[in-house]
Parts: structure tokens; C-alpha cells; sequence
């Protein structure tokens, strides 16, 4: 455990992505039923199409390279159907130091063994939280240098949260979410400097208020539907340009009317797990 890591900066989920870290889907599919998407589509009747998922995760990669980022895999567990959403595996402040997530299911924190040997080639250091933190990266939202939202959830306590606050140079700002949502990110997002995508329903008055007075954010707010689809859910690559789900047509339609540069591409297969491209990325180095 490292407990005399040292964090002096902390970058932004808008600035330049360098270096990602992703999971091929090949042992995608339905097996412990962890959230509400799962059990809608298992209630339907139509689980992920895993040749469809590889297909869309291989157009993620691919459209991530045309970017100039670079690509890294975590080697896949067959015992790990949901190792494809890397992002909640924990997250980086700076590139370099790592902190590990502590998830709240056994299905999800054995994907770390394959994660912390993936970490440890890469040559970064890891931080390990107290047992008592729960903590996914899903929950995770850095707006600049001095402003970071926490997603608290089900998925992650407010152990975490003091934790973190320990051990950063940012100010943090808890966001309760509703018993429903586990993951910030699926209800909240920033695609520029200057907007805020959010299903208002799930985000507080006390957030929303710092949001408009502080960061001096516009809203673009979503449906309860667009929550569905999971609409927030896209991947800055820089400030202002996006990859976003093409699920999501009207959402990506205003965000390119107030000027964001959103490439689309289909996540349909994987939107069914809960989660979209964001979950399924885990940005190593941005500058």
C-alpha cells in the first residue's frame, strides 16, 4: 500500500487524452445481474450480441487511434463477463499514480489481479484505499485542476470520499446519488469547459448551484430516457470533442449545435450491460 504517495497535480477529464486503457469483450454476457439495465434486458429477453460488442469496442479502439491516443489491453479473465468497463477499475489523477478501485461485488474485484499486472509493465505506482472505502472509477468526474465531483452510491461511500480528500491537492464535491444510480458518470458529464451534461433529476441542488455559480457551466440536461441509453456517458478527448454513442442521436445533435465536435460510433450491444464509452475506457495520460 502506498501509503506516502504524494499527488501535486491533478488533470482533467478535458484535457488531451494520451494513453487509454481498455478490455476486449471476449467473454462478454449476462451472468450475476448487477444493475438495472441488465435486469431490464434479461427481463426482455435479449442479452448482449457479444460478435456486435466485439464489434463496437473494435471501432472504439480504432476511432481512439485516429486520435493519437495510445492503446493498452488488460489481458481478459473468463470468469469476468463486465472486465470490458475498465474505467471503474479506479483512475488516475496525473498519469502516474494510480488509485485502485475497491469494489462493492466479487465479480468485479477479482478483473484487478489482470488490471495490477497490466499497472505494474506500465511502470505506475498504485494506491490502495482503507477496506472500509468502497470505490469505483465510474464515480469519478474532474472538471479542471481545483474542481473534482464524486459520485457517492452504492458503489462508492463516503469513506472513499475522505480518503481521497487525504490525499489530493483538489476540492472535491460529493454528489449523492438516487438509490437507482451507482455510477456518476451515466447522469453527468462535461464535454467542454463550458457545458454540463446532466439528468437533473439525480444531481442536488447544492451541485448544480456550485456548477452554475462557480464553474459558470451551461446545462444541457437530459430525459429519464436519454438515462436509458445512458447519454452522459461519452469520452472527451479534448477539450470540446467527444466520442459519444450514436444511440443517442438528439443529445449529440445539440451538443454539435453549441459546438461540440462529437464522433459518433454504435455502443448498442454494450449500453446493455450499463455502460457506455466512457465506462469502457480508463484514461492513463492526458495533457
Amino acid at each position: 500500500m502506498a501509503e506516502s504517495i504524494k499527488v501535486t497535480t491533478v488533470k482533467s477529464d478535458l484535457d488531451t487524452l494520451k494513453s487509454v486503457i481498455l478490455c476486449k469483450p471476449v467473454y462478454f454476457r449476462f451472468i450475476k445481474l448487477i444493475n438495472e439495465s441488465m435486469r431490464f434486458w434479461s427481463r426482455m429477453g435479449y442479452p448482449p450480441d457479444k460478435s456486435e460488442a466485439i464489434k463496437e469496442h473494435e471501432t472504439l479502439a480504432s476511432i481512439l487511434k485516429e486520435n493519437s491516443v495510445e492503446v493498452y489491453y488488460v489481458d481478459p479473465i473468463e470468469d469476468c463477463p463486465y472486465q470490458v468497463f475498465t474505467r471503474d477499475l479506479g483512475f488516475t489523477p496525473d498519469g502516474f499514480n494510480i488509485f485502485m478501485a475497491n469494489p462493492r461485488y466479487e465479480i468485479r474485484r477479482i478483473e484487478l489481479d489482470a488490471f495490477t499486472k497490466l499497472i505494474v509493465k506500465l511502470g505506475k505506482s498504485m494506491n490502495y484505499l482503507p477496506e472500509s472505502a468502497l470505490f469505483e472509477g465510474g464515480n469519478v468526474v474532474i472538471y479542471d485542476s481545483e474542481n473534482m465531483f464524486l459520485g457517492l452510491s452504492n458503489r462508492t461511500n463516503t469513506q472513499a470520499l475522505i480518503y481521497l480528500r487525504s490525499k489530493l491537492p483538489i476540492n472535491i464535491i460529493p454528489v449523492k446519488l438516487p438509490s437507482d444510480i451507482i455510477h456518476l458518470d451515466v447522469v453527468f458529464n462535461f464535454p467542454s469547459r463550458e457545458y454540463v451534461v446532466l439528468y437533473r433529476n439525480a444531481i442536488p441542488d447544492d451541485v448544480v448551484n456550485y456548477l452554475l455559480k462557480n464553474l459558470h457551466v451551461n446545462m444541457i440536461e437530459v430525459s429519464y430516457l436519454d438515462t436509458f441509453t445512458l447519454a452522459p456517458n461519452f469520452l472527451p478527448i479534448r477539450n470540446g470533442r467527444i466520442i459519444a454513442a450514436s444511440e443517442n442521436k438528439e443529445i449529440n445533435k445539440r451538443l454539435a449545435r453549441e459546438g461540440i465536435d462529437v464522433i459518433e460510433i454504435p455502443y448498442r450491444e454494450m449500453i446493455k450491460a450499463g455502460g457506455s464509452i466512457r465506462c469502457s475506457t480508463f484514461p492513463l495520460e492526458r495533457e
